[in-house]
């Protein structure tokens, strides 16, 4: 099996600025047309002063794609054809050695390149769970077929500060409250009744970016007219939702679109005409990244 390798570091050299954490860099950057996050992190080859030796992973919308880049043949075409791939040892800091054997050969503009190697994306997630964890030191060795193994080591310093910056925050395309149901009768409305408690649906459509949310809070502000008066109220008090379980509001995740379910409820004023409700939001991804939303639903 083939994959493309996309970046190297001469490409990321052109793709952009080039910012360092520790002893890794990284650069920062989206697709013009879809926004989808196309960052990457290099590792250099501690002991390759040439810098043709490194490990990349690049941030394909958030997850993690994988390859070693090395001045030595991996493998040859013949291993390619008949499948017998070199396998991979590597080991984080102290901990105990993994053997990974999903590995795939790579191109650059359709052509093999046999000084390349990638990784399965079940092998990226293993690999990217250990160095996350790491402090110190990842050393890869690589068993060839019918030759000596190879043997690199990479610097982690900085690695996991690096990987949370690439990945972002989602991007926020669009949000809107679409319906709110009664508690009472059931009745499903497209804004909020004064008098009545309510559920309302809180939608927002993203591009996840790989990070999810994992606690939002919700504040609010009523604006209103009393006699020939406009004003605009602050409530009190903040409702709240967690990945834990905790919090009055309501959450599901159907893809990229992440929906909010938010009890409300508005007393109704003899004097006082309600024109909306305005929900303030702050969510929290687990990546650390957070966003703000501000939308307002029409109260009658």
């Amino acid at each position: 099996m083939h994959r493309p390798l996309l970046f190297i570091l001469l490409t990321l050299t052109s793709a952009g600025a080039i910012d360092r954490s520790g002893s890794v860099l990284y650069t920062v950057r989206t697709d013009p047309i879809t926004d989808a996050n196309t960052s990457s992190v290099i590792l250099p080859e501690l002991n390759d002063t040439a810098g043709r030796t490194f490990l990349s992973v690049i941030c394909r919308s958030g997850k993690p794609d994988v390859f070693l880049t090395t001045k030595n043949p991996l493998y040859t075409r013949d291993d390619v054809t008949f499948g017998v791939l070199p396998t991979l040892q590597y080991r984080v800091d102290q901990q105990p050695f993994i053997e990974e054997s999903g590995t795939l050969s790579a191109t650059i503009n359709g052509e093999l390149d046999v000084t390349r190697l990638a990784l399965t994306d079940v092998a990226d997630t293993r690999l990217m769970n250990a160095v996350t964890t790491g402090q110190s030191k990842l050393a890869v060795r690589v068993v060839r077929v019918e030759r000596s193994p190879l043997t690199y080591q990479f610097s982690l310093q900085g690695f996991a500060a690096a990987w949370t910056r690439v990945r972002g925050a989602p991007k926020f395309n669009l949000w809107t409250f679409t319906t709110c149901t009664d508690d009472g009768s059931g009745r499903v409305t497209p804004t909020l009744t004064a008098g009545r408690p309510s559920r309302c649906q809180l939608t927002i459509d993203t591009v996840p970016n790989g990070a999810r949310v994992i606690n939002a809070s919700f504040q609010y502000e009523l604006e209103y007219v009393e006699g020939a008066t406009k004003g605009k109220l602050k409530l009190d008090g903040v409702q709240t939702w967690s990945a834990s379980g905790a919090g009055e509001v309501g959450f599901r995740a159907e893809g990229g679109k992440l929906v909010f379910d938010l009890p409300l409820h508005v007393r109704a004023r003899p004097n006082r005409t309600y024109t909306s409700i305005n929900a303030i939001g702050t969510l929290v991804f687990d990546n650390g990244s957070s966003k703000r939303i501000f939308e307002p639903l029409p109260v009658r």
